[in-house]
Order: structure tokens, then sequence, then C-alpha cells
């Protein structure tokens, strides 16, 4: 006998699944590597005052600095910022589970693939790679669902906060989702073409319109 799982009951499991995983990474951290600090000094001068790019060089990852001065600014000490990078791998193993399982339909599946996930043991200041390409592949699934350039805003405001975590992993979202985009028309370049131009200029927009904030 089957049993279906509803929306809710994924959400609830995804939930279960991201919060025991930031408490495992907590528990078990070893502690900070250190090219963990280079940020963390970072954020620290950010919250002397100083910006980056004109205080000091900052090599592509403003939002890795902003959300680590932010934990800082609440609690100055290493513990915060365990805590924030553990709760993002928490973050991306819930919504991993969500992801395997409503494109599996199996909860054993979810289960493997977060484990899995658990099993490779990333560096905390690693969860960028993480969590983005398991936001690009779910923001580029709810578009496909109902293909709109409303729905389009979503693979693309999620291309462009990759490009703030790490440039190099807002190009790998943006080429992953334009090849899902194709793929998704039986890869016909004429079919496809308008969605990426679409795609392309709403990302730019949103980048242009971060840079004048």
């Amino acid at each position: 006998m089957t049993t279906h799982t509803t929306n809710r009951q994924w959400f609830l499991y995804a939930v279960l699944a991201g919060c025991m995983t930031a408490a495992f990474r907590v528990l078990s951290s070893p502690g900070f590597t250190n090219d963990h600090f280079m940020h963390l000094a970072w954020a620290r001068q950010m919250l002397f005052g100083e910006l980056p790019g004109r205080d000091f060089v900052e090599p592509g990852m403003p939002l890795v600095v902003v959300l680590s001065a932010i934990a800082q600014w609440v609690a100055p000490n290493p513990l915060s910022e365990e805590l924030l990078t553990s709760g993002m791998l928490g973050l991306a193993a819930g919504l991993t589970f969500l992801l395997v399982g409503r494109m599996s339909g199996s909860r054993l599946v979810a289960l493997g693939a977060t484990l899995f996930e658990l099993a490779l043991q990333p560096r905390l200041y690693s969860y960028p790679k993480i969590l983005v390409p398991v936001l690009a592949v779910l923001a580029l699934r709810w578009y496909l669902a109902w293909p709109s350039t409303l729905r389009l805003t979503a693979p693309a405001a999620t291309t462009a906060i990759a490009f703030l975590f790490r440039h190099d992993l807002g190009l790998f979202a943006g080429a992953g989702i334009v090849v899902g985009l194709w793929a998704a028309t039986d890869f016909s370049v004429r079919r496809t073409a308008s969605q990426v131009r679409a795609f392309v200029a709403l990302t730019a927009g949103l980048q242009i319109g971060r840079a004048h904030v």
C-alpha cells in the first residue's frame, strides 16, 4: 500500500532535514580552516566602517562577506559565524530533500540525496557551492511548471544572487539555467531563444538595479 505525501508533509520533512543537518554541523564542527578567516576578516573590517573595493580588495563574494558581517554585528564571536554557515548548509540540505523528494516522489531517495550531501562534509565557508545549485534547479523547475515572464524572474533572481555569493557560481547557475531552458524545448534553438533573451535581460536588470542601490 503506497501513501501519498502532501505538500505540507514534504515541507515539514524538508524543515526537519535542514534543522538536523545544521545541528549536526554545529556539534561536529572541527573549527575554522585558515581560508575561512579570510572573508571573516573582511566582515570585521566592514563593521569598522570600511567598504570593499574602496578600503580593501574583495575578490568577488560580497554577499558572503555581508552575511558574515551581519552575524558578527549580532554577536562578535566565532560562534555566530559557525551558526550562520551551519544554518546555510542546513538550508541547502532541506531544499535538497524537498527538490529530490518532489522530483522522485520518494522520501527514501530524498533522504539518500540529503545524507550523501552531508557525507561530503563541505567546509563551512563553502556553503554557497551547495546552496546555489539547488536554488537554481528549484527556481528553474518552478518556472517550467507554468512558464511566464513573471515566473522567469525566479531563475533570474537566483542567478543574480548567485553572482553575489561568488561570481563564478553566478556564471555556473546562469549557464545551467540556459541549458535547462533549452532542454525543456527538446533542444530547439529557435523556441529557446526568446526565453533566454528574457532571462538574460531580467538577470542583467537585477544586477544593474543592485549596483545602483
